[in-house]
């Protein structure tokens, strides 16, 4: 494999025109999100969320799911609360990376959408 040193520079001045630092990526499932989001945690300047409206998801879908109780007591379930502390909490690195599933986002108002730089992982079926 090649030198990448001028594909990771284009990535750097390409993070560096976002205006808005918080970076949604919305995937399905078997997508290698999780590979792209452990990619974005090697940054020093990221922080990195992993599917913050999941408790919200199986609270308001009843989803059945492996460890949904575990889920449940262990995350915030108020879709809305999720979404304003991810608008409006300052995080304590200049970069927001948070992967999101698409179907997470049942009953919430998607306005919120234009505060972030948003990214769609699709794949060919």
């Amino acid at each position: 494999m090649g030198d990448l040193g001028i594909c990771d520079e284009r990535g750097r001045e390409l993070i560096n025109k976002v205006t808005d630092k918080r970076i949604s990526l919305w995937s399905g499932p078997r997508n290698v999100s999780t590979a792209l989001m452990y990619s974005f945690a090697q940054r020093p300047d990221t922080k990195v969320m992993d599917e913050p409206l999941y408790g919200h998801y199986l609270e308001v879908s009843g989803a059945p799911h492996p460890g949904r109780q575990e889920v449940i007591k262990s995350m915030e379930l108020d879709g809305a609360q999720v979404v304003l502390d991810l608008c409006k909490q300052d995080f304590e690195k200049p970069l927001l990376f948070i992967k999101n599933m698409a179907h997470h986002l049942v009953n919430l108002d998607m306005s919120f959408l234009k505060e972030f730089h948003n990214l769609l992982l699709i794949r060919d079926p």
